[in-house]
């Protein structure tokens, strides 16, 4: 029974030497571009859920506000989806309304909708993803949501 000797156990191939350095630097941008990859990701699933928030949040406080003001509501729904998107960086910001059937509020002397329906809020926002270079995305996406919520009957006129 013969045993190796410590040296040649030891002894390495003299054309190993640097294979791992080169390995590292040649999946260096790959691990970058994966790592950029998850950030822009994270980004555009924590605007999907604030949008989606937001919506259900002005589409929320337009039915809790009375009809009988100048503006429907709208003024409240909007406030309502800027706070939901306070701590996303939206480049822009859009709160609409969508009537039931397709009606629409200007030109109709509509102060806001009828008590009894349902309104349908959409909120769109444009998150940046421009900053995130080398990975081919767009500069920016566009997130919407819609929500809708029932009007009360009963609600009042202050």
């Amino acid at each position: 029974m013969t045993r190796a000797t410590p040296s040649a156990l030891t002894r390495r191939r003299p054309d190993d030497a640097g294979s791992v350095a080169v390995e590292l630097t040649l999946l260096t941008p790959l691990l970058v571009a994966l790592l950029l990859f998850v950030v822009a990701a994270g980004r555009v699933t924590t605007a999907r859920i604030a949008v989606q928030d937001a919506a259900t949040r002005a589409a929320r406080a337009l039915t809790l506000h009375p009809a009988a003001q100048p503006d429907g509501g709208m003024e409240q729904a909007r406030a309502a989806a800027l706070t939901a998107t306070t701590d996303l960086d939206c480049r822009t910001l859009t709160v609409h309304l969508t009537p039931p059937g397709g009606e629409t509020l200007a030109g109709r002397g509509l102060q806001g909708p009828t008590p009894g329906r349902v309104v349908t809020m959409q909120v769109a926002c444009t998150v940046d993803l421009g900053d995130l270079t080398g990975l081919g995305l767009p500069g920016s996406t566009v997130i919407t949501a819609t929500a809708t919520s029932p009007l009360d009957r009963y609600r009042s006129a202050p």
